[in-house]
């Protein structure tokens, strides 16, 4: 818009941030870098998962299904994938509200697994039934699907596929989590839509270059 009316836009923006904003009041701003928290935010089903808003730099985004992607969505917004910091972080929300989550959804990393353990233990983890393709029939419980991943487990054992070994064992440690697909039909769609939210918005400003700010302007905008 600046370019149209032959204004100068990076003078705008900064006008915009240091006056018409509520930047420099910001309550999270004296931590905003390493992390946003919103426990209000917090809800019965909840999605984990990392992305990166800078270039080559990982930031862990707990959202909330019940915010639609919209106001409400976001829980955290934390700087980097390392589950100590992430566990740190997260437990600054009481015990209490944490203990409200029944769901969380989220992938294969150990990392995340650890996170959800510490974070919401009355939590059952689902891990996305995407990343195994053939349980996904819409007829199966959850009974039927153990006996079908059973068995394709047992079938890549008894043949002996090597180049499989890997993913089996994978499968083998998360039978559980991904089986839990099949209590709510929960999926992480909602987290890899809000990632690419996100994306689409720091791309309309042709990147972060303040990312303490671009934390602010997403926080007005989903939390």
């Amino acid at each position: 818009m600046a370019g149209h009316y032959g204004l100068d836009g990076k003078l705008i923006q900064k006008y915009y941030k240091e006056n018409l904003s509520d930047f420099r009041e910001w309550d999270l701003l004296s931590h905003a870098e390493d992390y946003i928290l919103f426990p209000k935010n917090i809800s019965y089903h909840l999605c984990i998962d990392e992305t990166a808003l800078t270039s080559g730099e990982l930031y862990t985004i707990l959202s909330s299904k019940k915010g639609h992607g919209r106001k409400g969505t976001i829980v955290a917004v934390i700087k980097g994938t390392k589950a100590e910091d992430i566990i740190n972080v997260l437990c600054k929300i009481p015990e209490k509200e944490r203990n409200i989550v029944k769901e969380v959804t989220l992938d294969m990393a150990g990392s995340m697994q650890k996170i959800i353990q510490c974070c919401f233990p009355k939590a059952i983890q689902v891990i996305d039934s995407f990343h195994v393709q053939n349980l996904r029939p819409q007829s199966y419980d959850k009974n039927v699907a153990r006996l079908k991943l059973a068995q394709w487990y047992e079938s890549i054992e008894k043949e002996g596929y090597r180049n499989f070994s890997t993913v089996s064992q994978t499968i083998k440690n998360n039978y559980e989590r991904i089986l839990n697909f099949f209590i709510n039909r929960s999926t992480n769609a909602a987290a890899e839509s809000f990632n690419a939210k996100l994306k689409f918005f720091r791309a309309s400003f042709r990147g972060v270059a303040d990312m303490t700010f671009f934390l602010f302007r997403i926080s007005k905008i989903y939390a």
